[in-house]
């Protein structure tokens, strides 16, 4: 009697064990299959632009700008090109919170190496739930999580990876509507602090941990948004900077403040920036980056040449 309990509890086990390795197995070659073959979004990739940094392939980044909307309205990889000569891309998304932020980061930095990586810091401020750290380690060890619906797309040609993506902008959204922002008064003197959710200090400090240990000078910039952002903003994101010994420009005030008209440079009202004021952000921006961390003039390189066929095409679309 003894002997038939024991082997029906080990047949019961030797069973789950079967389907337990059934399932890993169907969701390891699904996962496998479902994930886009090229950094692009008629390939399926979630965020394509801000996956992009795994597809520049002529030449290595100088610089990396990661954040949520704010960052992809206000850097110009190819006007900071046209300026200063580095090479950047933009690894930005809508309403990205810090958990994915930091997911493209270490897949940035597994394919690049950047000098200097920027971390916008209106998604800083971003909340998120406790769920999200999870679900964010189940998407990025379980592709099929992320990229369920993908199946549609998939071919017999897809199972082969391509390597012929390559965004030209490099992440930055063109846009040039004009919605003239009203509230101009938006960084009053005030010693009020915004102070960071301490799940986002966090998260900031995982990431810049992770740039230092790349190589990567880790830099907090805060792009310029009458709704967005404001002087108590600008004081939290000041002594979080201190505290984790992080460099912070701040283009709303002081000594580095963008000279943005608010009736032209923006396209919802002080909410983002237009081409108008992205111009003006990367020209800035990109003179203070090259200054200050000594970065590269890639200019006359041949292994740079698409930035320059890039920089034209660019010119023509913007009316430059």
């Amino acid at each position: 009697m003894r002997n038939q309990k024991l082997r029906a509890r080990l047949g019961v086990a030797l069973t789950a064990l079967a389907v337990f390795l059934v399932v890993a197995g169907l969701l390891a070659v699904t996962s496998w299959a479902s994930l886009p073959k090229a950094d692009a979004h008629e390939e399926g990739t979630v965020d394509a632009t801000a996956h992009d940094a795994t597809g520049e392939k002529n030449g290595g980044l100088d610089v990396l700008f990661i954040g949520d909307s704010e960052a992809y309205s206000a850097f110009s990889p190819l006007e900071m090109w046209g300026e200063s000569g580095f090479a950047s891309r933009v690894i930005a998304s809508h309403g990205q919170r810090l958990p994915y932020g930091y997911t493209l980061l270490r897949e940035a930095l597994a394919t690049s190496s950047p000098r200097v990586v920027v971390i916008e810091t209106n998604s800083v401020y971003s909340s998120f739930s406790t769920l999200d750290p999870s679900l964010r380690f189940l998407q990025d060890h379980v592709p099929i999580f992320e990229y369920h619906d993908r199946w549609k797309r998939i071919l017999t040609r897809d199972l082969a990876k391509s390597d012929n993506s390559r965004a030209y902008l490099r992440g930055f959204v063109v846009n040039t509507e004009v919605k003239p922002a009203r509230n101009v008064d938006y960084m009053a003197r005030t010693r009020e602090v915004s102070v960071v959710p301490r799940e986002n200090q966090e998260y900031l400090r995982l990431m810049v941990d992770y740039c230092r240990a790349h190589g990567a000078t880790p830099v907090l910039v805060s792009t310029p948004s009458t709704v967005n952002w404001s002087t108590p903003r600008h004081n939290g994101i000041a002594r979080l900077s201190r505290r984790m010994r992080v460099d912070y420009i701040d283009l709303n005030r002081g000594r580095h403040k963008v000279g943005i008209d608010w009736r032209t440079d923006t396209r919802d009202r002080g909410d983002h920036l237009n081409l108008s004021g992205a111009t003006k952000v990367s020209r800035e921006l990109s003179a203070l980056l090259s200054r200050r961390y000594g970065l590269p003039d890639h200019r006359g390189d041949p292994t740079y040449a698409t930035w320059e066929e890039d920089l034209d095409r660019y010119r023509d679309a913007v009316g430059e």
